[in-house]
């Protein structure tokens, strides 16, 4: 038999990256009686499919469950034909069952799996070719992945080396990072078989669908992301768009009491340095043309204020002149306090302010058009650069200059 050369081969659980195909083993597929799938494993190939990651079950899988539902079924209907007699020698009188069709049940159960697996987008990976020779000497060799027989194994793992082979006779003709989905954990030192270069990590179901979860969260991300740019560019691209957005935080800006010092007397100008879109509800997925969506888009403003300062009065000591207050002979004499009054003043500063702003827009085919601004929030603690001047501009303050209010 050919081998590949040393690889890699089956991977640690943990190493998903790259992996665009699963594969299913028979108990990733069965809940024990035949082709009957578990919660876990149809949200996985559901996920799949969402991520464009393949999902293959290999040809022997699909006979093993399709005997091992012929073989509960059977099981089934004897333990009914014994219940039914059980129940003819307690009432003393015939009790009979309905016979089970056992060819018409199989004839079914298989047309579920087809039509499951057309509709579900599953690729069927055929029987390996090895030849009966070459898998008779690697069980006997009890080569990998076939193993030694013990009380409970009798079969150096037959099946479940076919369903490997399988795979990597798959592998070999379409090659691609993939993994393997089963509980079992037989088939260490098998990963010698592997194609070069190909590799083949083993997982859960569970796992695979955590790791399938986690890229399609990603890729939502991205796409919020790739939305979320072109609202930018739409809105910057558009100046009637944006003039309007411009035109309400002007209008409607106010600087919260929990963001001054000192009294703000008159906001004398604003100016709208940068607009950004920075979120877009609902995040995780786009809507259709025509639809409203929301969006937070982050301003940043510079703002220029007349801010009324109040120094608190002071109190000064004042010392008698020519008297030694020193350590020296003489007695010192007693200190006279001197109060200065409180000062009041005006002066300029100009803010860089950070606001958020809640717009709507409508989807089109290619962008977004129409955006309305709704409100506007002014996160505290988001001032940077703050620079004072002197302010010697308004006539109300002339006016309390007149009036002798300041000096």
């Amino acid at each position: 038999m050919a081998s590949g050369s040393e690889n890699s081969g089956v991977s640690e659980r943990s190493n998903l990256k790259g992996v665009t195909r699963l594969y299913l083993d028979s108990n990733a597929v069965s809940e024990g009686d035949g082709f009957r799938l578990s919660a876990t494993t149809e949200e996985m190939i559901e996920l799949a499919q969402a991520a464009n990651v393949e999902v293959v079950v290999p040809e022997p899988v699909l006979v093993e469950l399709e005997h091992q539902f012929e073989r509960e079924l059977i099981s089934v209907r004897d333990q009914v034909v014994a219940n039914s007699k059980r129940v003819t020698r307690i009432r003393r009188e015939q009790y009979d069952v309905p016979a089970i069709d056992l060819t018409a049940a199989i004839g079914h159960h298989r047309e579920a799996i087809e039509s499951f697996l057309k509709g579900s987008g599953i690729i069927i990976a055929p029987f390996t070719a090895r030849s009966s020779a070459e898998l008779f000497g690697m069980a006997a060799a009890r080569q990998r992945p076939f193993r030694e027989t013990s009380k409970t194994v009798t079969d150096a793992g037959f099946k479940d080396a076919v369903i490997y082979l399988s795979i990597l006779d798959h592998l070999r003709m379409y090659p691609r990072p993939a993994a393997f989905v089963s509980r079992d954990s037989d088939y260490a030192g098998a990963e010698r078989l592997l194609p070069d270069g190909v590799t083949l990590a083993q997982i859960t179901a569970v796992e695979a669908t955590e790791e399938l979860r986690r890229r399609l969260h990603l890729k939502a991300l991205d796409d919020a992301d790739a939305r979320r740019r072109i609202a930018d560019q739409e809105l910057h691209g558009n100046a009637v768009e944006s003039d309007r957005v411009k035109a309400f935080v002007i209008r409607e800006f106010r600087l919260p009491d929990l963001l001054q010092s000192g009294q703000v007397r008159e906001i004398t100008a604003v100016d709208v340095v940068r607009l950004e879109v920075r979120a877009l509800v609902p995040l995780m997925q786009d809507v259709a043309p025509g639809e409203e969506v929301r969006l937070t888009v982050y301003g940043l403003l510079q703002v220029q204020q007349v801010v009324e300062t109040w120094t608190p009065p002071t109190v000064a000591l004042r010392q008698r002149p020519g008297l030694d207050i020193g350590f020296g002979d003489k007695p010192s004499e007693s200190v006279q306090p001197s109060a200065a009054p409180p000062r009041r003043d005006f002066g300029g500063r100009n803010q860089q302010v950070l606001v958020a702003i809640e717009v709507t827009a409508v989807r089109t085919a290619t962008g977004y058009k129409n955006f309305q601004p709704l409100k506007l929030h002014v996160p505290t603690g988001l001032i940077s650069s703050t620079k004072h001047f002197k302010y010697e501009g308004d006539a109300w303050i002339q006016e309390l200059r007149k009036r002798g209010d300041i000096e």
